[in-house]
């Protein structure tokens, strides 16, 4: 897009008093080149978008449950933060109002996107950094890394929405340059990732006694057995959070971002210990086992 401002130089009279001259009248152009303009309103709107389009893949591709719900919760935000009650019907936005203390759907759509893409973002960019830093490669970079840039986008564009709601609207150059910051950083963590990845895809785990996926909220096996001395755990986990294989008994807690595999190895004596996902609230889901050890 391209902006023109017209200048009209005002006429200036100079001179001694008795000979007076006229300045010519000269038009000046000046061009401004602004590429797009985008409001936070329209960044939010993109990532939320985008962000949908990412759990639409991974419930086709992995048919991830929690991917499903977090589509469903981003869905009810978009949905406040566009239509604005226009298409709820009065008696929907009367309620919707005195329920949410009278303020108004659209700011409580932005709030629930931000919360949303805060609890995400935690997640994906801890994932996506410990996955790059590990030497992982493929979905396991591409798909926490991707995640994390729509919950960052949309997450901040969320908050200028709520705070700043009359300026969201205008479309600015602060915005513009956020959103191509965050791309231009994303792309060069996923190239970096890659290729780290690429140099370590030869690597090769060595044998374990137990294996474990987490999938869905869940560990694949919840009775596990292992001769006692050295025990070599393996987890993999397919779900879009962290999960973690802990054993308070024996100091174990071991970290598995999402789309990672990892291992690890501990003394373990005759005896039966419990094993459990220390991410809070996941433990209540079900995550949760026992280790015979003979």
């Amino acid at each position: 897009m391209v902006w023109a401002h017209n200048t009209i130089r005002n006429p200036l009279c100079v001179g001694d008093g008795s000979n007076m001259r006229a300045a010519q009248t000269v038009p000046v152009q000046e061009f401004e080149t602004l590429p797009f303009a985008w409001s936070w309103r329209d960044v939010l709107r993109a990532a939320a978008l985008g962000e949908l389009l990412l759990l639409w893949l991974t419930i086709v591709q992995l048919r991830d449950l929690l991917a499903a719900a977090l589509a469903i919760i981003l869905l009810v935000g978009l949905a406040l933060f566009l239509l604005r009650g226009k298409l709820f019907g009065f008696v929907f936005q009367m309620i919707a109002r005195v329920i949410m203390w009278r303020i108004p759907e659209e700011r409580v759509g932005a709030l629930i996107l931000g919360f949303l893409f805060a609890d995400i973002g935690f997640y994906t960019v801890t994932g996506a950094a410990s996955n790059v830093l590990s030497g992982a490669t493929g979905a396991a970079i591409l798909l926490p890394a991707s995640l994390a840039t729509f919950a960052v986008l949309g997450l901040v564009a969320a908050v200028m929405c709520v705070f700043q709601e009359r300026d969201s609207y205008i479309p600015n150059r602060a915005a513009v340059n956020f959103v191509t910051s965050v791309l231009l950083v994303s792309s060069i963590v996923m190239g970096i990732g890659l290729l780290r990845g690429n140099a370590a895809a030869a690597r090769v785990l060595p044998p374990s006694d137990v294996k474990l996926v987490t999938e869905n909220m869940g560990y694949s096996q919840t009775a596990l057995k292992a001769q006692a001395g050295m025990v070599r755990v393996e987890l993999d986990n397919h779900d879009l959070f962290w999960h973690t294989f802990t054993i308070e008994q024996l100091g174990v807690n071991m970290q598995v971002p999402m789309q990672a595999t990892q291992q690890i190895a501990f003394e373990a004596a005759p005896g039966v210990y419990t094993f459990h996902c220390a991410i809070p609230g996941h433990e209540m889901l079900g995550m949760a086992g026992t280790l015979t050890v003979k």
